[in-house]
């Protein structure tokens, strides 16, 4: 295929989308591609896509299953990448991601546990804000800001760990973490 670009609200609101394979020649998909497709239940990423850019899966309230690309080049969690999708269970995010940038996980109501790779230095404003399944954080070293309402209202979350390198915590990081003892 010579398809390398996916773009911007391509498949939103295809509400009885179910499964996507992206073809392997892709390397780019643009904001909001599959917003709001309610019915999509898993996502393959090729390896070879370097940049997933902001909401693209925002809303997917179906989604469970997301395999993200392993390269050098994807380096980011977009802005609300994966926020309301409610049925999100787990992810792995690539050692490879240097920024999860705002909202990116919000309201991911089933989230239970996140491990945050070793070169992120900032977990961004409101990045889990609202993951009331999310149990365990596992914290990179090296991890220096934990941004405004980072983990707001993750009511499950029962213990973290901040490594050393943490030197800043904004307001109401950890507001509402109902389960932190």
């Amino acid at each position: 295929s010579n398809l390398k670009t996916l773009r911007g609200y391509m498949f939103k609101d295809c509400s009885a989308l179910e499964n996507v394979v992206i073809p392997s020649g892709v390397t780019r998909i643009d904001g909001s591609a599959f917003l709001n497709c309610t019915s999509l239940k898993s996502i393959v990423i090729p390896n070879g896509v370097e940049t997933i850019d902001i909401s693209t899966f925002k809303g997917c309230t179906s989604l469970q299953s997301v395999t993200l690309p392993k390269n050098d080049k994807f380096t980011s969690i977009g802005a609300s990448m994966f926020k309301d999708c409610s049925a999100l269970v787990d992810i792995t995010i690539p050692d490879s991601v240097k920024t999860i940038y705002g909202y990116a996980f919000e309201n991911c109501t089933s989230l239970k546990s996140i491990t945050i790779p070793d070169g992120v230095t900032t977990v961004s404003g409101s990045a889990f804000k609202g993951c009331t399944a999310l149990k365990d954080v596992i914290l990179p070293n090296g991890l220096a800001t934990i941004e405004n309402n980072a983990f707001q209202n993750c009511s499950s979350l029962s213990n973290i760990v901040l490594p050393d390198s943490t030197n800043t915590i904004y307001t109401s990081a950890f507001e509402g973490c109902s389960s932190l003892t």
